[in-house]
């Protein structure tokens, strides 16, 4: 039952910071410009790296860590998104650090309107689910050319 599109469809429609934004910015576009930021055998871990939020949501980091078995949920749901999709769960540490790079990216781009770290264009959902599809598109045809 987990389906690319179902994922891309979801986070192209779910918000960064819980919503908490100024302006929408997608967990979909989120996941793209992390994907960028990683070498090739991992640009497929980064773009899903959130896809477990498509079905459990997208609930912010100091929030979710006082919900009770969530990570043990979001584990086992992450695990299965792996192997489907077939990338490296738990995450490996580069992809683990671009996540915290475009956390910190967003909120002083987004949140603070910080100049200084370089702008951030947000995406409307539609572009940012078709950005998501053709990223996914591009890398998984990739892989099947490299095996």
């Amino acid at each position: 039952m987990i389906c690319i599109d179902d994922i891309a469809h979801s986070l192209s429609h779910q918000c960064r910071f819980g919503g908490h934004l100024p302006t929408f910015f997608s967990v979909a576009q989120h996941s793209v410009m992390t994907s960028k930021r990683v070498p090739q055998e991992h640009k497929l871990a980064a773009l899903l790296h959130d896809a477990s939020e498509a079905y459990l949501m997208d609930i912010p980091r100091p929030i979710k860590a006082h919900l009770t078995n969530y990570k043990e949920l979001e584990d086992r749901l992450m695990e299965l998104i792996a192997l489907k999709f077939g990338f490296e769960y738990p995450l490996h540490p580069i992809v683990k650090k671009a996540d915290e790079f475009m956390l910190r990216w967003e909120w002083h781009s987004l949140m603070l309107r910080d100049d200084t770290w370089g702008g951030i264009t947000p995406a409307l959902y539609y572009k940012a689910k078709w950005d998501f599809m053709y990223h996914s598109t591009q890398l998984t045809e990739a892989e099947t050319v490299a095996a």
